[in-house]
C-alpha cells in the first residue's frame, strides 16, 4: 500500500495495486458515462486515454458541452475514486465509501461546497477494459435536501 499527498492540502489517497498486470503505457479508450443526478439521466460517449501505472487506473477524456470544456482525470483502485475536472467545471470529488469529503464545486463561475457522501463504489477490471459505478449525496450543510445521484463509467480498450 502506497500514501500519497494531494496538493498539500491534507488529504491523502491510499492505494493498493490490483489484480491487472497491463503495460504502462498510455491506451485510446472508448468511454460511455451513464449519469443520474436528481433523477435526470445524461448518457455520453467519447475517447480519451487510459494508463495503468501499477497502483491505480488512470483515465483522461475532454467533455464538450455547448462552447464550454471540461479537462477530466479519473484515478480510480478498488477502494475509492478522485474525479479531477477543469474548465468550465472545475473541481475535486474523491468517492470514498469509508470517509465524507468536501467539495469546492465551480461551474460557469458559480461555486458551491458540498459535503461528498459516497454511499456505494465499486470498479470491475477486465480484459477489455473496467466499469466504474458510484452512487452519492452532496449536502450543502444548510438544511437543503441533498443531491442524490449516482454514475456508471465503462472503459473498452481499442
Amino acid at each position: 500500500m502506497k500514501v500519497r499527498q494531494m496538493n498539500g492540502t491534507g488529504l491523502y489517497i491510499y492505494m493498493e495495486e490490483t489484480t491487472v498486470k497491463s503495460s504502462s503505457e498510455v491506451r485510446n479508450v472508448y468511454i460511455r458515462i451513464r449519469s443520474v443526478v436528481e433523477g435526470v439521466e445524461n448518457l455520453w460517449e467519447t475517447t480519451g486515454e487510459y494508463k495503468w501505472d501499477g497502483r491505480q487506473h488512470m483515465l483522461a477524456y475532454t467533455d464538450y458541452t455547448g462552447n464550454a470544456i471540461t479537462k477530466n482525470g479519473i484515478f480510480a483502485d478498488h477502494e475509492k475514486m478522485l474525479l479531477h475536472r477543469v474548465g468550465a467545471i472545475t473541481c475535486d470529488m474523491l468517492f470514498d465509501p469509508l470517509t465524507a469529503t468536501m467539495v469546492d464545486y465551480k461551474a460557469y463561475m458559480v461555486g458551491a461546497k458540498f459535503l461528498l457522501h459516497t454511499e456505494t463504489y465499486s470498479m470491475e477490471e477486465n480484459e477489455v477494459g473496467l466499469n466504474i459505478r458510484v452512487q452519492y449525496t452532496l449536502d450543502d450543510g444548510g438544511g437543503h435536501t441533498p443531491i442524490v445521484g449516482e454514475q456508471e463509467i465503462t472503459v473498452e480498450y481499442y
